[in-house]
C-alpha cells in the first residue's frame, strides 16, 4: 500500500468527503456526517430474520429500535409486505413465478397440495401455465 502513496497515486486524497469526515481511533473508524453526528463505522448488525417460501410474519419488538425500522431501509430482500413501526410486526408475502412449460415424454402433474391432478401416459407432451413459490432470505439490519 505504502507503494501506491510513495508513486503519487493517490496524491490530493484526504478525510474530507464532501462535508463527511473520516476519522480513526485505534481499530475503530468513524463518520461524521454534515450533521455533526458521529458514527461508528461497521457497527451495524445484520440478522437473517428468515427464508420466505409463503407469507410470513416477523415479530421485530425485540430489537433495539424496531420503532424507527422501514422496509428497504432497515428490513431488506423481500419483494413486497408491510411494517408496523408501533407494534414491530413484519408480514413478507409470498412471491411467486408463472410461466408457460412444455413436458415431454412421460409425467404428471402435481397441485398445491401435493395430489397428482394430471397424469400422461405415454409418450407425448403437456403443456400449460405453472407457478412457483421463490424462496427469499429476509434481513434485518441496525
Amino acid at each position: 500500500m505504502q507503494r501506491i502513496f510513495d508513486k503519487g497515486i493517490l496524491y490530493g486524497l484526504n478525510n474530507n468527503l464532501g462535508g463527511c469526515q473520516l476519522a480513526q481511533e485505534g481499530n475503530d473508524f468513524y463518520i461524521v456526517g454534515a450533521d455533526s453526528v458521529r458514527k461508528k463505522l461497521g457497527s451495524g448488525k445484520v440478522v437473517l430474520l428468515g427464508t420466505v417460501t409463503s407469507t410470513k410474519t416477523f415479530d421485530l419488538s425485540a430489537y433495539d429500535g424496531y420503532e424507527k425500522f422501514e422496509l428497504n431501509k432497515n428490513i431488506l430482500g423481500h419483494v413486497s409486505g408491510s411494517y408496523n413501526q408501533s407494534t414491530g410486526i413484519l408480514t413478507v408475502n409470498q412471491s411467486n413465478v408463472t410461466g408457460y412449460v412444455t413436458i415431454s415424454g412421460y409425467g404428471y402433474v402435481m397441485d398445491v397440495a401435493g395430489n397428482e391432478s394430471i397424469r400422461r401416459n405415454g409418450n407425448g407432451q403437456m403443456s400449460g401455465n405453472a407457478t412457483l413459490a421463490y424462496p427469499k432470505n429476509v434481513y434485518l439490519i441496525y
